[in-house]
């Protein structure tokens, strides 16, 4: 369907003649619906912060009809301004201008638009602008790992798609996952006893909202752990400002604007487990406790031994899980839900049983959780057995799917690269050999991390064990 014509089009073909002026003057009104690729040249005098605009801007040119190999394009930046940062941070170390974004605009609009929106206030100190600029950049980089992410093992999640959804649905009806209050609670623990200077001021207590400011000491620990475990720029905690953040087990919750969402495998939490076994501040001791039948759901009123053990297996991926094990004392064992419901009851609504030894004798009792333990381990060594199967299945799977995708990609720009060649595109070429061995590069990479994670790491740990009373 023809163009309709418009205003704009007799300066656009006066400027297509060969006696016309070289350059073309204008406004954002020429940055798109126009075609000019008898032009190869744009200059960028007030280069748009959002690359989709620019993207725009050069399409007008780098159009079917343009007989130039290489077309330029300019950017005028003043030195000092918040434009040389924005172009250092989006287009330079994100190389948005190298990398099309198209797949990205969903998630780059926004982002940038909310950037647009707070760096405009003229309400802002340097260092709060270029902690505006980091956020986006952080955002935008994120997404670009998980789309890159995504498009290498494509064919994994097609494979995996039905075995994945049923995975999920028996994580949901079977396994144990920590909730939202015990993140906080472990968390704020630790820093409460282990790095007081530390702030936490509530924002929304009710909805787990505060803003986290690390002292000195602590930002060196958690910034050495970061650069240690590969997870720079994975959180914008470690920055010397307060962070908002929020704690919340749901991994794939969207946080508000400005907030950042602490799960059990966000790296603040990872850090906070990996000082409390280096420091050795978990210890296994016995309790007992007492709680009222009416807030014991259907569990009878009775005395209970119980134990909990902490699975641990890493491989592929990284699962943890609790193991409930709750026994009367005539050794009637409760299933693992409602022995999970009862310690979770006890653990948040029950008291100190002071007195336990009146009731029960201490040999046996002792003797009792060490089969509800023993119990625990032999169920741990079939999971461990089960995980182990899953685990190489899924290391056959990817390596075969990176061989696929290596092999595709591989054909497509052996192709571009003798095309090039042919033609007498040597820059052209060039590039595409870049790309060619950076693939090759990337795919041994990670050829090499799926098979050092097929064999995996297990160890089971005892958290708990004691009497719970319901009374």
């Amino acid at each position: 369907m023809p163009r309709r014509s418009t205003c704009h089009d007799a300066p656009i073909q006066q400027f297509e003649k060969p006696d016309a002026p070289l350059v073309l003057l204008s406004t954002e009104v020429g940055g798109e619906g126009l075609d000019m690729q008898f032009a190869s040249a744009l200059i960028n005098y007030d280069l748009p912060w959002n690359p989709m605009v620019v993207e725009q801007r050069i399409g007008r040119i780098d159009r079917i009809g343009q007989e130039e190999r290489q077309i330029l394009v300019l950017n005028v930046l003043q030195e000092g301004t918040i434009d040389e940062r924005i172009n250092d941070r989006l287009y330079v170390r994100l190389n948005l201008f190298r990398d099309s974004i198209g797949d990205l605009e969903a998630v780059v609009g926004p982002v940038l638009d909310k950037m647009q929106r707070a760096l405009t206030s003229h309400h802002l100190s340097p260092e709060q602008q270029e902690a505006v600029i980091r956020e986006a950049e952080l955002a935008i980089a994120a997404e670009q790992q998980e789309r890159e992410r995504l498009e290498e093992h494509a064919s994994v999640f097609a494979a995996y798609g039905d075995y994945l959804l049923n995975q999920i649905r028996a994580k949901h009806d079977q396994e144990q996952w920590v909730t939202s209050e015990e993140i906080e609670y472990y968390v704020r623990e630790y820093f409460h006893n282990q790095a007081p200077a530390c702030q936490f001021k509530g924002r929304d207590p009710q909805e787990r909202i505060y803003d986290l400011q690390l002292d000195l000491e602590t930002h060196v620990e958690f910034e050495r752990f970061l650069g240690l475990n590969n997870l720079l720029g994975q959180t914008a905690i470690c920055s010397a400002s307060s962070r908002r953040i929020r704690f919340d087990h749901r991994v794939f919750a969207k946080a508000a604007s400005g907030v950042e969402l602490v799960s059990q495998s966000h790296p603040l939490v990872r850090f906070v487990s990996d000082q409390v076994r280096q420091k050795q501040l978990a210890t296994c001791v016995p309790v007992a406790v007492q709680v009222n039948v009416e807030d014991a759901g259907d569990i009878a009123a009775g005395t209970y031994l119980f134990n909990l053990q902490r699975w641990t297996v890493t491989g592929l991926r990284q699962i943890e899980r609790l193991r409930y094990d709750v026994a009367s004392l005539t050794g009637e064992q409760l299933d693992e839900t409602r022995a999970e419901a009862l310690v979770e009851h006890a653990s948040r609504m029950g008291e100190e049983w002071p007195d336990w030894e009146d009731a029960v004798p201490p040999e046996p009792a002792l003797e009792a959780l060490d089969a509800l333990d023993d119990l625990a381990s032999n169920a741990f060594i079939v999971y461990e057995a089960r995980c182990t199967s899953e685990n190489n299945d899924r290391a056959r799977v990817q390596l075969t799917s990176l061989e696929r995708y290596e092999k595709r990609r591989t054909t497509v720009l052996a192709g571009l690269s003798d095309k090039y060649d042919r033609e007498g595109k040597r820059n052209l070429k060039a590039a595409t050999d870049g790309q060619l061995a950076k693939l090759r590069e990337r795919c041994a990479i990670q050829r090499t991390k799926v098979r050092q994670k097929a064999a995996i790491q297990a160890e089971y740990t005892r958290l708990c064990f004691g009497l719970i009373r319901v009374r």
